[in-house]
């Protein structure tokens, strides 16, 4: 620019836009060139708009000596601004870097922003891909809002990426890291002042690879340190592939029982006189503390990385009569006493090498009827004497007979099953629910050496877990009185009816009996049975003809009971029909 009359650094320069919503008389500087001549003219548009806005540049000269006739030039341009997709950005709400336990869940939440596309079209993905680890992107009920939940299998340190792609191809990432460590857990633990040392197990959650270290130390409570126990302290090491460990404590006999220590061993008149002392585990090296998922012996939750050690007086049982009610150490298990015959029933502290368990004991040689209730079903058993038995722990109900006959009965849909666990055998009864949490079935497995199990008439296989259930029977098929002659010297045919859950070709038919009696066995040595639908299903039955005569009935019976085990030794199911007896 210049003027005849007036130096070039003395003009004056403005500029002012058409479009000030695309860029402002504000967004608008003039700047100083190299020379007077130059002059530089900066537009900024505003973010996010895009369109066409005309520059107008005015040059204004001083005019003459008298400060008058004042002179201007204009001139404009044309700017076209383009819009340009902007990257979205991944904003987080937590802290990248967290730590967890094998097979639990880490869980970030996080936030989407793009100014120029739908956030709810943001592609997520990660990397790597696939990942080590289990994973899951949840949107929440408020997009943009995000989260992303992690589920380590192993342990180990995993780094990864969160990337967000929008539709036109732009990306933001956020970086990652979860460790997994296995969870070290301490457990309560009981002991009687005669036996020195009390053992409470450490263990981890999970087999890890490094050296696993913990503290743990004891804290004296109703118990004292030096008078009913030495204080302890030790680091605790697992080495690799290492998951148990035991922390000692000395414990001191103590004969003086003092009054406020003491907790109530169901309802009887006796005590359990105790003292305890807690543990706490701290300082994890490659672990972290785990808080224990069952309550302590007292009802009371774990807190995290502490247990309980009960120190008991040693010199406690209990006769108990009908109606006494106790609970068992470490569980949820309830027994209830119902009737005693011709023995006295004593009920007998836990021991120390088994806390969890309740025993009872029968002086005599006569028996006592129990009710057992693990908070899922009830159980019903017999104990005859003289005898010792163990009951528990939870989620199974477990019966071990240390010397005398244990008669176990447990309902199942309209059926009572039967067990009987000899003198040196134990039976472990446990639930099996499906995903409704309907009861299905029960599942029975033997232990112990020496003694046997037999439930329903079979002879279990000691450690080997056998189901049992419910089935459908229908007494002579085709018919609806079911009339039984029992002077008949014919078969009577049951049919055992399939289901959705149940094969009923499955079973052997050689071991079906209804009401004692067996199944006909032909001349070749096979049993008379034969797989049929007998209800229109569309499921193949089975149709098997029992021995009339053979029938165990008694006058006025009016139900008759099924039994048998299908060819893998691995179901026995029971069912029952209406009958109605003739001679």
């Amino acid at each position: 620019m210049g003027d005849a009359e007036t130096p070039a650094a003395s003009l004056q320069v403005t500029a002012f836009s058409s479009n000030p919503s695309l860029i402002p008389n504000s967004q608008i500087t003039v700047g100083q060139g190299p020379f007077p001549s130059f002059r530089f003219i900066t537009v900024s548009p505003l973010p996010d708009q895009f369109g066409t806005a005309n520059i107008t540049v005015t040059v204004t000269d001083t005019g003459n000596a008298e400060g008058t006739d004042v002179k201007s030039t204009s001139r404009s341009f044309q700017l076209n601004v383009n819009g340009v997709n902007d990257p979205p950005v991944i904003q987080l709400l937590d802290d990248p870097n967290k730590t967890v336990l094998v097979g639990e869940q880490a869980e970030w939440n996080f936030v989407v922003i793009d100014p120029d596309s739908d956030p709810g079209g943001i592609k997520i993905y990660i990397d790597p891909n696939p990942p080590p680890f289990q994973f899951s992107i949840v949107p929440n009920p408020e997009p943009p809002k995000f989260s992303i939940r992690v589920t380590p299998d192993t342990p180990g340190t995993f780094p990864f990426v969160l990337h967000g792609k929008d539709e036109q191809g732009a990306t933001a990432s956020a970086d990652f890291l979860l460790t997994a460590l296995p969870g070290v857990f301490i457990e309560d633990a009981i002991v009687f002042e005669d036996q020195p040392q009390l053992f409470f197990r450490v263990a981890l959650t999970f087999r890890s690879e490094k050296v696993v270290t913990v503290e743990a130390f004891t804290l004296g409570m109703t118990a004292f340190d030096p008078i009913d126990y030495i204080r302890n302290r030790d680091l605790i090491t697992f080495e690799p592939g290492q998951t148990e460990k035991f922390f000692k404590v000395q414990v001191l006999e103590d004969e003086e029982l003092e009054g406020h220590q003491f907790f109530e061993f169901g309802i009887f008149s006796e005590k359990l006189y105790y003292e305890y002392l807690d543990v706490l585990l701290t300082a994890p090296v490659n672990a972290v503390i785990k808080e224990a998922p069952d309550a302590d012996m007292l009802g009371n939750p774990y807190r995290v990385g502490k247990a309980k050690g009960y120190i008991v007086d040693n010199d406690v049982s209990e006769s108990a009569q009908a109606g006494h009610v106790f609970e068992v150490p470490c569980s949820e298990i309830r027994v209830e006493l119902l009737s005693v015959s011709g023995s006295v029933v004593k009920i007998l502290p836990p021991s120390a090498d088994d806390p969890c368990r309740a025993r009872i004991e029968l002086v005599g040689d006569g028996s006592a009827t129990f009710q057992v209730d693990d908070g899922n079903r009830r159980y019903f058993k017999t104990l005859y004497g003289p005898g010792k038995w163990r009951v528990g722990p939870a989620n199974s109900v477990v019966i071990e007979s240390e010397e005398g006959l244990a008669v176990i009965q447990y309902e199942l849909g309209d059926v009572v099953h039967d067990v009987q666990v000899a003198s040196g055998g134990s039976v472990k009864l446990s639930d099996m629910s499906d995903a409704t949490g309907a009861f299905q079935s029960v599942e029975v497995t033997a232990g112990g050496v020496g003694g046997s199990v037999v439930v329903d008439g079979f002879v279990l296989v000691p450690g080997v877990p056998v189901l049992t259930i419910t089935a459908s029977i229908d007494i002579k098929p085709g018919t609806l009185d079911n009339t039984v002659n029992l002077s008949s010297q014919g078969t009577l045919p049951v049919a055992i009816l399939s289901s959705s859950d149940f094969d009923a070709p499955s079973v052997d038919a050689a071991s079906v009996t209804l009401a004692g009696a067996v199944v006909k066995i032909r001349r070749n040595g096979t049993p008379l049975a034969a797989s049929e639908d007998v209800n229109g299903d569309g499921l193949l039955d089975v149709v098997v003809h029992i021995l009339t005569s053979e029938l165990q009935i008694g006058e006025g019976e009016t139900r008759a009971v099924l039994t048998a085990m299908d060819l893998t030794g691995g179901i026995i199911l029971r069912g029952s029909d209406t009958i109605s007896v003739v001679r």
